[in-house]
């Protein structure tokens, strides 16, 4: 998994790209995306998926970390369904978020 850009900052977009394996093609669907200081959610939205053959697979999530959210440390979900509501992925994340 990567992080762009590698040291996010507040108020700033953050792109995620996981990186697996499909084992079998998917026609759509979405990621849920819940980012967390502490036990207050700060970002919990869902963007759509776009169509992929199986094979290496490496969407990539981006959200923006509020301007006014506290500098520290963040923990996130991104939670992939299929276009037939089947989770495909579940990923686990935590990353410091420096002041903008």
């Amino acid at each position: 998994m990567s992080f762009d850009p590698q040291a996010p900052a507040r108020g700033q977009g953050l792109t995620v790209t996981p990186t697996g394996t499909l084992t079998g093609p998917i026609t759509g669907g979405s990621v849920q995306t819940v980012i967390k200081f502490g036990m207050v959610a700060l970002v919990n939205e869902a963007s759509g998926l776009s169509a992929a053959a199986a094979g290496p697979y490496g969407p990539q999530v981006t959200f923006h970390i509020p301007i006014e959210a506290p500098k520290g440390k963040y923990t996130g979900t991104l939670t992939f369904t299929d276009q037939t509501n089947n989770e495909i992925a579940c990923i686990t994340m935590s990353f410091f978020s420096s002041s903008s």
